[in-house]
């Protein structure tokens, strides 16, 4: 989907562009990063699979088994006080969490697995982000751990690795921009009564999160 940015709005970031962004440009990049870090721990070739499962819910199923390796891209909101400049436009520090999860039959292959793909994660992130295109202009790693995830698997030992950068964006918004008038009147906007609304609500099996 093309990004257009109205002259009389300027930029309203999302923080979901954020998350968004990063999952593109980790799908397109992933290849290129995972050969490299198994050249360089000596792993043989195609060891580290490339991850198809994407998710922003913090969590890991445990009664629905899910495919691993799996990344978890958060955006939880901004770092300290948003600043504005000189032109109105307002900057701002976003925090950025990066979770992946993998699973091996042993302790030192989990190990292996979990550390080599943070390793990959945090290359990526300071290396090809693709944060540039939304107004990044600086990426700092703050900070970077490893975890048992206390899921029940007679297979699997399963582990996370946890990652976390501050992204410094330009151009969040604009103070003053927007039009004079609505484009339409507010009624134009309302829906029609509903009568009726039926609902039906799932029960959620337990999930635990990744990497606390």
């Amino acid at each position: 989907m093309s990004v257009v940015v109205s002259e009389v709005f300027s930029r309203m970031l999302a923080a979901s562009q954020i998350e968004d962004t990063v999952i593109a440009s980790m799908k397109m990049w992933f290849p290129t990063y995972l050969r490299e870090q198994e050249r360089q721990m000596g792993l043989p070739a195609s060891y580290l699979e490339t991850p198809d499962n994407y998710s922003d819910r913090n969590s890991f199923d445990m009664e629905a088994p899910e495919k691993l390796p799996k990344v978890v891209v958060i955006s939880p909101g901004t770092v300290g006080a948003p600043l504005m400049k000189g032109d109105s436009r307002y900057s701002a520090t976003w925090r950025l969490g990066i979770g992946l999860a993998v699973g091996a039959e042993t302790e030192k292959e989990a190990n292996t697995l979990v550390k080599a793909y943070g390793a990959v994660v945090r290359g990526m992130m300071l290396q090809s982000s693709g944060l540039g295109a939304i107004g990044a202009v600086n990426i700092v790693w703050t900070d970077e751990s490893y975890d048992d995830l206390p899921i029940p698997n007679q297979v699997q030992l399963l582990k996370a690795a946890s990652l976390y950068f501050n992204i410094d964006i330009n151009n969040v918004v604009t103070r003053g921009h927007g039009p004079d008038t609505p484009d339409l009147p507010a009624a134009d906007y309302v829906y029609s009564d509903v009568e009726t609304v039926e609902t039906e609500l799932d029960k959620v099996p337990v999930t635990t999160n990744l990497g606390g």
